[in-house]
């Protein structure tokens, strides 16, 4: 979308199919040189995201808008690698809550919230699974994107056939319609 930096984004944020990411994450495990590795819950023990990263071991980087991200052990620059399912839209909302209640009970799990913050995360996770109305009765196919953020999927139309971008005088792949991405 902006062939470079995004200025107010800190990494990078690779979203990797349903049906082939755990395969992607095992490659990568083997096939990454002594400098970068997969993080995830496998890697480090307060791992707590939902998503896996790939972190520079040879940099160093601190959070302040997600100071718990500070906590593990590696702190280099990170790319997220992020599993995106295809879904119909009246699917969303419930597949989205249930990825935030894991998050909330993870973040429980490692002592990352407290007893007080879990309560109100949980009691607020229920007011939206009370309200899972907004899509139905929509049968669009969608991919969601971020799991946390409930505002952001893809219209599968908007994504394929995948086409090619220049960043840095490389070529990647990425949905047909970039624009069309949630900001």
């Amino acid at each position: 979308r902006h062939k470079w930096f995004i200025p107010w984004d800190d990494d990078f944020d690779f979203y990797l199919f349903d049906d082939t990411y755990d395969q992607a994450i095992n490659w990568l495990r083997r096939e990454l040189s002594g400098q970068y590795f997969v993080e995830d819950q496998i890697s480090e023990q307060l791992y707590f995201h939902g998503w896996a990263h790939v972190k520079d071991m040879k940099s160093i980087t601190e959070c302040e808008e997600f100071p718990q991200d500070s906590l593990y052990e590696h702190k280099g620059i990170s790319v997220d690698l992020y599993r995106t399912k295809s879904m119909k839209l009246k699917e969303l909302e419930p597949y989205l809550n249930e990825e935030n209640r894991l998050y909330i009970e993870r973040r429980k799990k490692n002592g990352l919230i407290t007893k007080d913050e879990y309560d109100i995360r949980m009691k607020r996770l229920q007011d939206n699974i009370n309200n899972e109305k907004k899509y139905a009765n929509e049968e669009i196919k969608v991919y969601n994107l971020v799991p946390l953020y409930k505002c952001h999927y893809m219209k599968a139309s908007d994504i394929f056939p995948l086409k090619y971008y220049n960043f840095n005088n490389q070529s990647f792949l990425g949905p047909q319609r970039a624009k069309e991405m949630p900001r």
